[in-house]
């Protein structure tokens, strides 16, 4: 019930009057084959690693149109933040039976040589070095014309506060903005039943 998550809510009430975003057998959540495959959306926010991957096919099945990219939008309050990070770890665990190995191969992972390759592939580079941002995909001939360098124009947002309960609370968050689409419920309404679910269970699962 805090102030944040009626703001967030408050934008999916707006997306849901809208006519047409909320569909007959209780659609109301596109993904984004919805933009690409589809193109009923006029504009998705989306990782940088995964929609490179999906381009090639767009274009192989004769879909491609025209497109562009922008910085992901900020909160009024937020200014300049756009997405957290989406991270993908790589660990040698205790018990492999080839820990130096599997190290070396870490190792290869993250030297400055794999990582500008990767950077001018499909992923972009932990690095530090601000010029490698000029060649983000630069190999994959995919963004060329396209205003990539606008998803550095904003910072990413701290990363949130995990708990052991996050996975098995969220779909109450779920079910609040389903109750909103289709019973018409009230921002508070949906929001204080969520936290008498949540709050119920993890008293249970303490």
């Amino acid at each position: 019930m805090t102030d944040a998550y009626k703001k967030v809510f408050g934008i999916y009430e707006q997306n849901y009057g809208i006519p047409g975003s909320v569909e007959p057998g209780k659609k109301y959540s596109f993904g984004i084959d919805y933009f690409l495959k589809d193109q009923k959306t006029a504009m998705f926010p989306y990782w940088h690693s995964a929609i490179t991957a999906r381009l090639p096919q767009l274009k192989e099945a004769g879909k491609g149109f025209n497109w562009d990219l922008v910085s992901f939008p900020s909160f009024d309050d937020k200014p300049g933040f756009g997405r957290e990070i989406d991270f993908h770890l790589a660990m040698v665990t205790p018990n492999s039976k080839n820990k130096k190995a599997a190290y070396a191969v870490l190792k290869t992972l993250v030297s400055e040589e794999a990582q500008k390759a990767m950077n001018r592939g499909t992923r972009i580079t932990v690095l530090k070095d601000p010029a490698l941002k000029k060649e983000v995909s630069v190999d994959t001939k995919l963004y060329e014309g396209k205003n990539l360098q606008g998803i550095f124009t904003v910072k990413p947002a701290p990363l949130p506060k995990a708990t052991k309960y996050d996975v098995k609370l969220y779909p109450y968050l779920s079910e609040a903005a389903k109750n909103m689409a289709y019973d018409k419920k009230d921002i508070n309404t949906v929001l204080r039943e969520a936290e008498e679910k949540a709050n119920k269970f993890i008293q249970e699962n303490k």
